[in-house]
């Protein structure tokens, strides 16, 4: 760290390629290395090369799914304070067998610059997985850990009557049930 006296020194590099961790996030550092050239000979010292590690990204918290709708659902998070903007993710699923022919299906991303979003025009009745991570403008969160939403069976759309007489007709409905869409 530039804030130091001392030096942190490493030796005995068997690359040129020096591996640093254990940094503090938003801190500036110097780093100046030397060659070992034969028999107790060293280089001089590079210049100092100053970079400053990133700021920490933490993925969004308190994620909750409301409304629920029979086609729609919104989800709602809190924004980690260094986030300009979450990433999401979303699939269908039921039962532990996808929709698709693909094994999973292939997410639908979408960018929310607030905290919440609005999915529609999805699979009435059909659960939902989902994930979420946080964009902080430099550098992104690790995904959330993948949780699921149910959303309602929707009714029929219209039932149809026929044949009626005096004791007896035919009721149809129309729409198909979700278990049957895809």
């Amino acid at each position: 760290r530039t804030d130091q006296q001392e030096w942190t020194t490493v030796t005995n590099l068997p690359t040129a390629l020096l591996t640093l961790s254990g940094l503090r996030a938003e801190t500036e550092y110097e780093v100046r290395m030397r060659y070992w050239c034969t028999q107790g000979v060293w280089s001089d010292y590079t210049a100092g090369f100053f970079f400053t590690t990133l700021p920490p990204c933490e993925p969004p918290f308190r994620i909750t799914v409301d409304p629920i709708l029979a086609d729609a659902a919104q989800l709602n998070w809190d924004n980690y304070i260094n986030a300009t903007q979450v990433e999401l993710r979303y699939r269908p699923k039921i039962g532990g067998y996808y929709y698709f022919s693909m094994w999973p299906p292939p997410w639908q991303t979408a960018v929310a610059p607030d905290s919440a979003f609005y999915l529609n025009d999805l699979q009435g009745g059909a659960a939902y997985e989902y994930q979420l991570r946080s964009d902080c403008a430099v550098n992104f969160s690790e995904w959330t850990t993948v949780d699921e939403f149910a959303l309602l069976c929707a009714p029929p759309e219209v039932i149809t009557v026929t044949d009626s007489t005096y004791e007896s007709a035919i009721v149809q409905l129309t729409g198909l049930p979700p278990s049957t869409q895809s």
